[in-house]
């Protein structure tokens, strides 16, 4: 599809007369960005076509801003504002887009409409209003920052002086931080409202996860929000680095051929199992029993001699990719029989 712009200036919307039932052209967004708005839209096909429409011939944008009135309730005060002229229809039903840079004013909403018409000026579909807040956005963000805690992540940043003009920033509302984990495909909005101060603390996280971030400013009061590039992004390495507590409670019990150890369970949700670990001199020179965690409170040690005084400490250990471990219990002994 090739399309030409031109100026226009006429005012209202096109008029439906009541046996014309157009196409609503729904997928419609603006937004501002770099001294203009950008507009996109898709045009829907009608339900029984399958084939290509080859009778159409334009678009036609149409704009209202907030200072001008609606009269009567008709929406009389949009202008025209410019046309796409259709001269391949092959591609009419991809992604159009169209730039208004005509006469726009700092912090003020302008309301859109797009409008198809056929070769015969037929209006053939129009689009829902589009609200966009325009302004010259503000400079991303500074010095973002993490602290990180076993349950949460505290992010902090500095706000924006300057506008992309290099103009001192006046009307900063907030701040959206936007996340994304290994599994995501793309960052998302993690704040359900606008952020008002230079602070966000994430509570939705996961242990041994690697979060990425960054905030951008919002300049404007409702959405659809007119926001800054992005600040820096923040790579964040959740690993658990907590260990377990240190067994409780250690019994350890001489029988025959054998030396039986007992201990108390711990409470830990992220527990993967214990080790037991012997020494034939108190308080030193410890070896690790069991190649495979022991996942109860109970062991039995069969590789002992008779009369020889054995030491005993368990430790455990969680289930995080670090195989955190604990101290060692408090230590007992005892003797084969």
């Amino acid at each position: 599809m090739v399309c030409i712009f031109y100026g226009c200036g006429k005012k209202g919307l096109p008029s439906v007369p009541k046996e014309v039932d157009p196409l609503q052209i729904k997928k419609i967004n603006g937004l501002a960005h770099s001294g203009v708005v950008n507009l996109n839209w898709k045009l829907p096909r009608k339900k029984e076509e399958n084939q290509t429409v080859v009778e159409l011939k334009e678009f036609k944008v149409y704009r209202l801003s907030e200072d001008e009135e609606m009269e009567g309730g008709k929406k009389e005060g949009f202008n025209e504002i410019g046309a796409l002229q259709i001269y391949n229809d092959e591609d009419v039903f991809q992604e159009i887009k169209f730039e208004d840079k005509s006469k726009i004013e700092r912090n003020r909403w302008y309301h859109y409409v797009v409008a198809c018409f056929d070769k015969y000026n037929n209006l053939y579909a129009i689009s829902d209003t589009v609200d966009v807040f325009f302004s010259i956005e503000p400079e991303p963000p500074r010095n973002l920052k993490a602290e990180i805690n076993e349950n949460y992540i505290v992010l902090q940043w500095e706000p924006p002086l300057v506008d992309i003009e290099g103009k001192q920033v006046k009307n900063i509302m907030g701040y959206n931080v936007y996340r994304k984990s290994e599994q995501d495909i793309s960052f998302r909005v993690i704040n359900s409202v606008l952020i008002k101060n230079e602070k966000y603390t994430d509570i939705d996280i996961e242990r041994e996860e690697i979060y990425s971030y960054f905030v951008r400013a919002v300049d404007n009061y409702y959405p659809p929000w007119h926001e800054s590039a992005n600040s820096r992004i923040l790579l964040i390495q959740n690993k658990d680095l907590i260990p377990p507590k240190a067994p409780t409670n250690l019994i350890v019990i001489g029988g025959i051929d054998r030396i039986s150890l007992t201990w108390d369970k711990n409470v830990e949700p992220d527990l993967a199992g214990y080790r037991v670990h012997r020494s034939t001199t108190p308080g030193e020179g410890y070896r690790l029993l069991n190649q495979e965690l022991v996942s109860g409170e109970f062991f039995d040690d069969i590789s002992v001699n008779r009369g020889i005084e054995y030491f005993y400490v368990v430790t455990a250990v969680d289930n995080s990719k670090n195989s955190n471990e604990s101290s060692f219990s408090k230590e007992e002994s005892s003797i084969a029989k």
